[in-house]
This record gives structure tokens, sequence and C-alpha cells, in this order.
């Protein structure tokens, strides 16, 4: 159903509504006005109004589908941002151990074994006291 057909069926309603509205206990049995066609103007509204429901319930279906679609790649975009974060982390480039290592040893940072670090950061601090 397109929008302008849509907004014909809205608009339907609202009539067949509104003729609907008009018919009271005192007109309701003059000849041959819409109170002869109630029935028929009810029926029209519900058949009216159930085009419009499907319409909507499928808007509403897509608009779940593309959400879901949505946070579900904004997830597996967010874990591996994450995942590379650690990675780069964990990477020999990046070892703050070593990086204080060479800060208290004033001496350019090199890649040493941990073992190695770990002595050189005692003997330095045992030469600080």
């Amino acid at each position: 159903m397109a929008y302008d057909e849509i907004t014909t069926a809205i608009q339907g309603i609202r009539s067949r509504s509104d003729t609907l509205a008009s018919i009271t206990d005192e007109n309701m049995f003059i000849p041959g006005g819409p109170q002869e066609q109630y029935h028929q103007i009810v029926e029209e509204t519900y058949a009216a109004l159930g085009l419009i429901e499907t319409q909507v319930d499928e808007l509403r279906e897509e608009l779940e589908y593309q959400h879901k679609r949505l946070d579900e790649a904004k997830d597996a975009a967010l874990a591996q941002s994450v995942r590379e974060s650690d990675e780069s982390f964990h990477s020999p480039e990046h070892d703050p151990h070593r990086d204080y290592v060479a800060k208290q040893s004033g001496k350019p940072r090199v890649d040493i074994e941990a073992e190695d670090a770990e002595a050189q950061a005692q003997q330095d601090w045992a030469n600080e006291e």
C-alpha cells in the first residue's frame, strides 16, 4: 500500500466515522438516510482499518529488523575494536614494564626479556638508595 493509498484510507475511515457519529436515536429510523447502511459502513471502516494495521505491522517489523541488524553491527564493530586494542596493548611495542625500566635507567628502551628487565629494575632501585 503506497503512502497516498494510506492517506486516502485514513480519510475514508474518518469520513465513515463522522457518518456513524451523525447517526442518533432521533434519526436512526428516517428512511433513506445513512442509518439504513450503518452496518455496511462499519464493515467498510473495519476493512480499511485492517489494511492500514497490516501496513503498520509490516513497517514495525521492518523497523525492528533494521534496529536489530544495526545493533548487532555496532556490537560486532565494538568487539573488533576492543580485540584490536587488546592486541596492540599486549604487543611488544607497548610494554609498560619495559617503558618503566627504560625511563628509570635513563637509557633508551630496548627489547629485553622480562627477567632481564626485573633484574635491571632491582639494580636501578638499589642504586637509588
